[in-house]
């Protein structure tokens, strides 16, 4: 989720054949890049690219689309004036019954947006390995506190082990 142009997805699928990534990315000038990445390393059978957001709501949310020289600081925000209108998921229903490997989570700030959007899949532990960042700038733009994401996951029956010095990057798995 915020698979940009598709590089954990890509080295996911590359290791193993019987590997698949489902790929969403709201940015529409990032889907293409990522769409062309996909096709050129061969792997549109297996990478599916999904040009939406995920979040706690299906519909539509506001992504402010960052600078124009970089790929990856868009993101949904609170800012009416700011940015586009993108289609928003529930991971809960686009992915309804799958059992999912690894979720990688990078969407500067709104990590617990995307969480709450897969709650069942959590509770149903059909999530096996969570890696997020925490971007506490961004979070805090759109209200979110800076435990909220692993108090979910802990509160569903998740561990929660940072993996860098700054507690900023993270990896949950059922406890």
């Amino acid at each position: 989720v915020g698979a940009n142009m598709g590089y954990f997805s890509l080295l996911w699928c590359g290791t193993r054949e019987d590997n698949r990534a489902v790929a969403f990315e709201a940015s529409p000038s990032v889907v293409a890049l990522l769409a062309g990445n996909v096709e050129r390393n061969g792997l549109g059978g297996r990478i599916q690219v999904i040009p939406k957001a995920a979040s706690d709501q299906a519909g539509t949310v506001r992504f402010a689309l960052g600078p124009s020289d970089q790929t990856g600081w868009g993101g949904i925000s609170l800012d009416a004036s700011d940015g586009i209108e993108v289609p928003a998921v529930r991971l809960d229903e686009e992915l309804a019954g799958e059992t999912i490997a690894v979720l990688k989570i990078d969407v500067e700030g709104a990590e617990s947006l995307v969480l709450d959007g897969c709650e069942r899949l959590l509770r149903e532990r059909r999530i096996r390995h969570i890696f997020f960042e925490y971007n506490e700038i961004r979070a805090t733009e759109l209200g979110i506190g800076a435990g909220d994401a692993r108090g979910l996951l802990e509160s569903l029956g998740y561990r929660c082990t940072p993996f860098n010095r700054g507690r900023t990057e993270w990896h949950a798995e059922p406890a």
